[in-house]
């Protein structure tokens, strides 16, 4: 029942859980406008929407759509990723219609290359994934106040998204083989 997608070069990349795998994708060049990277820079409609941040601009295309919302925000289920600072590896995973609510993202293989989650075929048929290429994977992040140096990921709460249909996904990794968070180190 186990099989690696057809441009899987390596078996061992690839963690099996029933019908898809997911591991490591190349990381991206440079860190400028990863929003811009991961939706693409049409522009068909434009949006203002309120956040923490204050009031931002966006195009209706880069609205992500979460059928069972994230976890703690259940009810929520539109969100957009910002670009906080071009220097910065890191996005705000914004709900497009409650200020309050954002979460600190980032691409795990930009600190954990070696990052490895399993998807079930539930969720692959959520995504409606047909090549792991569609998957963009992002993990949240934890900063302590005052202290950005102890800044940590939570590795058992990945966040999938289809960015060609822009779904997304939590998908937590119940089998304990990681850390529960891991410590950035630029």
């Amino acid at each position: 029942a186990d099989k690696a997608w057809p441009h899987c070069a390596r078996r061992h990349d690839c963690v099996p859980r029933r019908g898809i795998f997911a591991h490591p994708r190349t990381k991206p060049a440079g860190h400028a406008d990863q929003s811009n990277r991961l939706f693409g820079s049409d522009r068909i409609m434009e949006k203002v929407i309120e956040t923490r941040l204050g009031s931002q601009q966006i195009t209706t295309e880069k609205i992500v759509h979460f059928p069972r919302g994230l976890i703690g925000f259940e009810s929520e289920h539109e969100f957009t990723l910002l670009q906080m600072r071009d220097d910065l590896p890191f996005l705000m995973l914004q709900s497009t219609t409650t200020p309050n609510v954002g979460l600190l993202v980032t691409d795990p293989y930009t600190f954990y290359p070696e990052y490895l989650i399993e998807i079930g075929d539930a969720e692959q048929k959520i995504l409606q994934v047909t090549d792991r290429e569609q998957l963009t994977v992002l993990v949240t992040l934890f900063v302590p106040p005052n202290k950005p140096e102890e800044t940590v990921m939570n590795l058992t709460g990945p966040i999938l998204i289809n960015h060609v249909l822009k779904i997304g996904l939590q998908v937590p990794q119940v089998d304990g083989k990681l850390p529960a968070q891991m410590l950035i180190k630029r």
